[in-house]
């Protein structure tokens, strides 16, 4: 079999040969050190299956030969990646809008390049061997349809994804014909979010295909907005209103029936959007739902403090045929025995049908719980408590570091009034807990009004930065001499932030002068 060949177009030697080292065991790589040299190349009437291109070159930049490329008939449907240094959002908001299909930032970590290049040929291989038999349509009107189902089936999401996030999960995708209207995409925004997204194009036959392929290339859109917008606020309403103006962008289509699911792993919250679809959830004990209309769009959000299944329905097609109390008396059942009760309830059905169920398990065990008196001495119990139960050294060191600025917070802001003994300074509640995925360590105490005045401000300036700029200004502030545990002077709260994954905070007030303060630390187990 012939190796597909692919084009790099990059005016440094050094950029060319990093991408020839990692792709010419599977592919015949061309090169060209200029804009200018590329389409020269390409007018020869050799034409590449995928072009890598730089953006910043001299002469003719990389936006420019894209442009050329997508006004030429002959070049048109080469596949573009765009390989460069630039990250800033416009710049990446361009390159789509120029014909890029894809856009990587160096330096580029070699398993993605390879992933994204894989994905990129398969995909055009497959819409060439369409594209081959449209002359032949009517006679060939099944080949067609394979060809597209396989394209379909091509951008599923991989198992190993789901199952990573998911403790289990199946996924009922029942089709009256060889393609389906219906698609469901897993986005994998970084280690700690995920969306579940589920689709109904409402179109037929080979089309459904394409909006198939539509929707991966909204979905690497979405991927790259995110990380490369700081501050931006991600949920599942956010996720749908994306998907719903990009869709009638790139096709027409208004208000296709979606189901969004978005979950982060930080706050341990759950976050679900929908026009037309249901939601059930249960921790085997208690039964819920929600039902979402196309005239309302709303989100829902639900905290996950236990292990919970979650059944996901697109287009109310199970609400419609199954009662309640009949899908809640299935709920008890392991997901494999539920998933062939629920196939066998849909057998009868006309229409093409998606529906999902997932387990997130966030049960959490208590690991160390105080409630009392604090003084220096009991720290050195915390310290034994937390090795005899971790057993990972980096995250024990973190989390001892944490709980001792925790613990030191609690000493400065909860003076207690009706203790003379000066080594007995506050009372207050402190608890860490392991779950699946983190480790969870909460203080309690109550605070005066004049405290929270200075507390609030650092801690407030600390949720606007991202883990770089925490790093900056805690070097900002031990350079500048403040104390550490300074009431007021929030280096502790930094020294916290710099280690932990995500923070959180509030307040409750109990009467004008006083408040209980809770500050939360989360620190996320690495994947194995």
């Amino acid at each position: 079999m012939d190796k597909s060949k692919i084009l790099v177009v990059d005016d440094e030697r050094f950029n060319i040969n990093i991408v020839v080292d990692l792709l010419s065991s599977e592919h015949q790589i061309l090169a060209a050190k200029s804009g200018q040299q590329a389409l020269k190349f390409l007018q020869s009437g050799t034409l590449p299956d995928l072009i890598l291109l730089d953006i910043m070159m001299p002469e003719i930049d990389g936006y420019e030969v894209c442009r050329r490329l997508q006004n030429d008939p002959a070049t048109r449907d080469i596949p573009v990646i765009f390989l460069t240094a630039k990250n800033d959002e416009d710049s990446i908001e361009k390159a789509y809008e120029v014909g890029g299909v894809d856009y990587i930032t160096k330096p580029f970590k070699p398993k993605e390049l390879l992933s994204r290049v894989k994905r990129e040929l398969t995909l055009k291989n497959l819409i060439t061997s369409l594209e081959t038999s449209n002359d032949q349509l009517a006679s060939l009107a099944k080949e067609n349809l394979d060809y597209a189902s396989l394209m379909q089936q091509s951008l599923v999401p991989d198992d190993k994804s789901l199952l990573d996030c998911f403790g289990d999960f199946f996924i009922i995708q029942s089709k009256k014909d060889v393609v389906t209207s219906k698609n469901y995409l897993f986005i994998e925004i970084n280690d700690n979010e995920f969306a579940y997204v589920m689709i109904d194009s409402k179109i037929d036959n080979i089309k459904s295909a394409f909006f198939t392929m539509i929707l991966n290339g909204i979905e690497k859109e979405i991927v790259s907005s995110i990380n490369h917008k700081d501050h931006l606020k991600v949920d599942s309403l956010w996720v749908f209103n994306y998907f719903n103006s990009a869709i009638t962008s790139k096709t027409g289509q208004e208000k296709c029936p979606m189901s969004v699911v978005y979950y982060n792993k930080l706050d341990n919250t759950l976050k679900y959007t929908a026009n037309n679809g249901s939601l059930w959830y249960t921790d085997n004990d208690s039964y819920y739902s929600v039902h979402c209309s196309d005239e309302v769009i709303e989100e829902t959000s639900i905290e996950i403090q236990e292990e919970l299944k979650f059944y996901l329905d697109l287009d109310n097609v199970i609400k419609d045929k199954i009662s309640d109390k009949a899908i809640e008396s299935n709920f008890q059942l392991p997901l494999a025995k539920q998933r062939k009760t629920f196939e066998e309830l849909l057998n009868d059905t006309q229409d093409d049908v998606l529906f999902g169920a997932f387990i997130i398990d966030n049960k959490a065990i208590t690991i160390l719980e105080y409630d009392g008196l604090f003084k220096q001495s009991i720290l050195g119990d915390f310290t034994d408590t937390i090795e005899d139960c971790v057993d990972n050294i980096g995250v024990i060191s973190n989390l001892l570091t944490i709980l001792s600025e925790q613990f030191q917070n609690v000493m400065n802001y909860a003076k207690s009034s009706d203790v003379t003994n000066e080594e007995v300074v506050s009372k207050g509640i402190i608890k860490v807990q392991d779950t699946k995925s983190q480790y969870v360590i909460t203080t309690t105490n109550i605070i005066s009004l004049e405290d929270r005045k200075k507390v609030e401000p650092k801690l407030e300036e600390i949720s606007q930065l991202d883990r770089q700029g925490i790093r900056k200004r805690y070097k900002e502030l031990r350079k500048s001499g403040e104390n550490t545990h300074s009431k007021g002077g929030g280096v502790g709260f930094y020294e916290i932030a710099k280690r932990c994954h995500n923070s959180n905070y509030k307040f409750e007030k109990i009467n004008d002068e006083r408040y209980f303060f809770t500050y939360k630390s989360i620190l996320i187990k690495s994947k194995k």
